[in-house]
């Protein structure tokens, strides 16, 4: 009985962060989620949207038979954006689009073993 409390409070000392899997950090100064087993990354600036698709790990996950679309939810109105891979764990959807740094948005990413799909709240008032 003892040994059992003692594991028991070992185990309760170790931070949680100890037993992720990795910290889900945005590398590309997007917005992040996560879904399915992969960690999602929304980036917008004025050349694009990009989507960057990592493991658990935060290793990249290879993306050249994937492809995806982003819808984001502005004030009632939805804009769909198609992704196309362009390189290595990137999907990516050429020119600028207004207000996808700030949109609540619906990702799905196919071409994955399992479809990915995953929801990122709109950011600021």
């Amino acid at each position: 009985m003892n040994r059992f409390l003692v594991a028991i409070a070992l185990l309760a000392a170790v931070p949680g962060s100890a037993w992720a899997h990795g910290t889900a950090e945005a590398s590309h100064g997007g917005r992040m989620a996560e879904a399915g087993g992969y960690r999602l990354e929304l980036t917008a600036t004025d050349q694009g949207v990009d989507l960057y698709v990592t493991d658990h790990d935060n290793r990249p996950v290879a993306l050249d038979q994937a492809g995806g679309r982003v819808t984001l939810l502005t004030g009632g109105d939805k804009v769909k954006i198609a992704l196309a891979p362009t390189a290595g764990n990137r999907l990516s959807h050429a020119g600028p689009v207004a207000g996808a740094n700030a949109a609540a948005a619906v990702i799905v990413v196919e071409g994955l073993p399992q479809p990915v799909s995953a929801r990122l709240p709109a950011v600021g008032p």
